[in-house]
């Protein structure tokens, strides 16, 4: 999650900068990698194909909260 402020000015090349600091896939917790979690997470959580995406949280002054979920690069739409 990416938190930012309404008032912020934020450019293709700072978001580019978050996106190049992201894995594909999270790291492990307490920093532990195991064989297993490569194999079972790397392939079902996110593949080789997927693009790297952030959950970006925008506050306002007046407590207003609002989400979007970004993706590094053009990405076609789920099908619900």
């Amino acid at each position: 999650m990416l938190p930012t402020h309404l008032a912020e000015e934020l450019s293709l090349a700072d978001f580019a900068a978050v996106f190049d600091s992201l894995d594909t896939v999270p790291p492990a917790p307490g920093g532990v990698q195991t064989k297993m979690r490569e194999s079972t997470v790397g392939e079902k959580w996110q593949g080789k194909s997927r693009q790297k995406r952030l959950l970006l949280a925008t506050i306002h002054d007046d407590s207003t909260v609002v989400y979007y979920i970004m993706h590094d690069g053009i990405v076609k739409p789920r099908q619900n």
